[in-house]
């Protein structure tokens, strides 16, 4: 114990050098041992139970912790005491087992999201842990993966998978509608958002971060060399907090590095070993914002948890909502070989079939389609139809080389038409509209016309003639192998110029007045089969060749479009038929036995929930 004579001597040496570090320009601050935080980690305590060799690790708000064990093939739940909630998941190659996963993410709705590496898809699961759906096939087209190896949700929810041998990125809405495919310029070995809606691409190969905007494009690329090192080409996975500091694991040191906004390195931990703090080929990692980290040991086959201390920076502001312009609703259980359907507000869809004797199909309060139970049309190989207003069709009977008129209980009223080249005549039919007068206007494809008549089936006058391409472009007005056609709501006729990959447009007479994705325009079809107009004048095109729907506005303008040849909510093999009404849009396959139905725009769940208007905005 010091006397007081030794305190008054403490004292004035204390009061002394303070007085000389104010002098030397320091200030009292420097004096100060809390003026300046230091950051700081303090382990918490480990998750190992079920493990075997966990290798990427997420947490939701609520605390739970989602650890993926590629090697059992599994996902472990602990509650955010550290016990076991539920496992779920397989070593295996069916639908809903894994093979090799390598990242996991969590959706908005707290569905699991894991890329199933080694088959070459995304799996999604419930929840409650019960298999949901699969995204993608093998391949390296829009929608296909040849080696997923990240999955990431960005703060609205649109799904993004980055692919290593593919080396691209894919994009789904929140319930996993296909919407675009971009190009990486190498193997992306991690993707994250930030809370403001920043990419982040970690390309070790390059020793560098690519961070993209909000736009997806390219806005800074970020590099980290420390004594002539290059940092990031021994990172393998990356987190980032609310502040937007990124987290990086070093797998050569077997620690984490800490990057803060403006590139500098707040912080560093870790070692290799089997104690506290000390990493086996440290993986996957995640960050909460009360400041855990969980960092999955894989080969020390446990999660550790650690505390961050000592920061005072400010979070990042939350991007404003952005809601998808297309989501997928649901389906209605069909026959398979659909290859027209029409649906008409308050009634119910319609739709013609190749099988089953060729009936014609009606949606009974849109859940299910059946059959007529009256089979006396003897239709063959039909490719068209229209439902009026009254509930009377009209089928474009192509086998036959006629066209139907059916009541609107399922009994023939009247039909005509032979094969030929003559008035009234038909060489394989395939469209069918009729104008708000009542005018009938029928796509004779192979004749390569359109053909008017009246209600009564009265030929009125025909126009079009076969098209011959001169310097790759056909000339206006001509026709090759229309398909279908379609009236917009100004009463202009929309004719799907199927053999010269266009759409053209003409008013009620017959006069040529423009086209849509032919030689001039922006917009390129590859094998489109179908058209649709609702009643905003938003045009649907169904093509086949790129497995996708194609939405236009009413002056051509691309607004977006969904779909892939890959598994999941908007798979479309062969693309047959497709219409719109109300917001929902309904589409065929030949070989899916249902008709998929998307809203768009989808129902916005934060206005739902709260009354307000969020951003709408989406990249074409």
């Amino acid at each position: 114990m010091k006397t007081p004579r030794q305190e008054l001597k403490a004292n004035k040496t204390a009061f002394v050098f303070m007085v000389f570090m104010v002098i030397a320009g320091f200030g009292t601050a420097a004096f100060n041992p809390m003026a300046e935080a230091k950051e700081e980690v303090r382990y918490v305590s480990e998750l190992q139970t079920n493990l075997k060799e966990p290798v990427d690790v997420a947490v939701s708000d609520s605390g739970e912790v989602y650890v993926l064990d590629k090697k059992l093939g599994q996902v472990t739940v602990f509650d955010k005491e550290g016990k076991v909630k539920i496992s779920f998941g397989t070593r295996g190659s069916a639908i809903g087992k894994m093979n090799s996963p390598e990242s996991l993410a969590l959706s908005l709705a707290q569905e699991i999201i894991v890329a199933d590496t080694g088959n070459k898809r995304i799996l999604v699961f419930k929840p409650n842990g019960q298999f949901d759906y699969v995204l993608g096939s093998r391949g390296s087209n829009p929608g296909e993966f040849s080696m997923p190896n990240c999955v990431a949700v960005n703060p609205s929810g649109h799904i993004f998978v980055a692919d290593r041998r593919n080396r691209t990125l894919s994009r789904y809405t929140p319930k996993g509608v296909f919407l675009n495919k971009y190009a990486l310029e190498q193997e992306a070995d991690d993707i994250l958002f930030d809370r403001q809606n920043n990419l982040y691409i970690l390309f070790a190969k390059d020793g560098k971060i690519v961070k993209w905007d909000a736009a997806l494009e390219v806005k800074e690329e970020l590099t980290l060399v420390k004594e002539t090192r290059d940092l990031l080409k021994v990172t393998t996975r990356m987190a980032v907090d609310h502040r937007g500091d990124i987290y990086l694991v070093e797998i050569d040191d077997k620690r984490v590095v800490k990057m803060a906004k403006d590139r500098s390195i707040a912080l560093t931990f870790g070692s290799g070993g089997t104690g506290r703090g000390q990493f086996n080929c440290p993986l996957g990692i995640a960050t909460a914002k009360d400041d855990t980290i969980y960092i999955a040991d894989s080969k020390n086959k446990r999660v550790q948890i650690f505390k961050l201390t000592g920061v005072e920076k400010e979070e990042l502001a939350m991007a404003a909502y952005e809601a998808p312009l297309v989501e997928y609703d649901g389906s209605i259980s069909a026959s398979q070989k659909i290859v027209d359907i029409d649906y008409i507000p308050n009634d119910g869809l319609y739709a013609v079939t190749e099988i089953d004797n060729d009936l014609i199909y009606r949606g009974e309060n849109t859940d299910i389609l059946k059959n007529y139970e009256k089979n006396e049309n003897k239709l063959r190989k039909p490719k068209g139809l229209c439902v009026l207003k009254d509930g009377n069709i009209i089928v474009a009977d192509t086998g036959n080389n006629q066209l139907q008129f059916i009541s609107a209980n399922g009994t023939n009223e009247y039909r005509f038409g032979v094969k030929g080249k003559d008035i009234s005549q038909f060489n394989a039919l395939e469209g069918v509209a009729v104008d708000k007068l009542g005018y009938i206007y029928v796509a004779d494809t192979k004749n390569h016309r359109i053909q008017i008549f009246n209600e009564d089936g009265i030929y009125m006058s025909s126009f079009g003639k076969k098209s011959i391409a001169s310097n790759k472009r056909a000339a206006p007005g001509t026709l090759l192998y229309p398909k279908d056609l379609v009236f917009s709501a100004t009463d202009e006729l929309y004719v799907l110029d199927y053999g010269n990959k266009r759409i053209q447009v003409f008013d009620p007479q017959g006069q040529y007045l423009r086209e849509i994705g032919g030689a001039i325009d922006d917009v390129k079809f590859i094998n489109p089969i179908d058209i649709a107009m609702d009643e905003k004048n938003y045009l649907y095109v169904a093509d086949r060749g790129r497995h996708a729907v194609i939405i236009l506005d009413q002056d051509g303008k691309k607004v977006l479009s969904f779909g892939s040849n890959g598994k999941g909510p908007s798979y479309f093999p062969r693309l047959t038929s497709i219409d719109s009404s109300s917001g929902k849009i309904y589409v065929s396959d030949y070989f899916i036995n249902e008709i998929k139905v998307f809203n768009f725009p989808p129902a916005n769940p934060f206005e739902a929930a709260f009354g307000e208007t969020a951003m709408v905005t989406e990249d074409l």
